[in-house]
């Protein structure tokens, strides 16, 4: 899982088969679409993408970078100055929180939930078999599935 491009390419050149990679991919978590989802397309490579609802934050679960949990707070969303923080750099909490709140609006707008926006997200795009959605509760579970299911309609996907 989470295989770059360079190594999707030595893997497939030695003639093996690779049916799946599994990345991170969500609508705060979008770097793969430059280069991995297009050559999993291109390769056949189905692709399972993981952290749609990034952790909680793309649930609404969290209103604030503040809220946030040092646990949940270790990606490069986060300010490196955090305990737990995985990386030294400055982080991006007003952006993510800002861009929280647009994709909130537009989901309301839509007259879906943030979380049904966030599950259906992944799933429009043509390389992604399935998404890893980590429910902690079986509500969630039903919750996601529905959203699977109802699928992102084009117009809003171009949102």
């Amino acid at each position: 899982s989470n295989f770059g491009p360079s190594q999707l390419r030595a893997a497939v050149a030695t003639g093996a088969t690779i049916a799946v990679n599994q990345v991170a991919y969500n609508l705060l978590a979008r770097a793969v679409e430059m280069e991995i989802l297009p050559l999993c397309l291109e390769l056949g490579i189905r692709v399972v993408a993981y952290m749609p609802l990034m952790q909680g934050l793309l649930a609404g679960k969290y209103a604030s970078a503040a809220e946030v949990p040092p646990h949940r707070a270790r990606t490069r969303h986060f300010s490196g100055s955090r305990a737990m923080s995985r990386h030294g750099e400055d982080g991006c909490e007003e952006e993510t929180f800002d861009t929280i709140a647009r994709l909130r609006e537009i989901a309301d707008e839509e007259g879906v939930s943030l979380a049904d926006l966030a599950v259906a997200w992944p799933l429009a795009h043509p390389a992604v078999s399935t998404v890893i959605v980590g429910a902690t509760r079986l509500e969630q579970l039903h919750t996601a599935l529905a959203a699977s299911r109802r699928g992102l309609p084009t117009a809003l996907a171009a949102r």
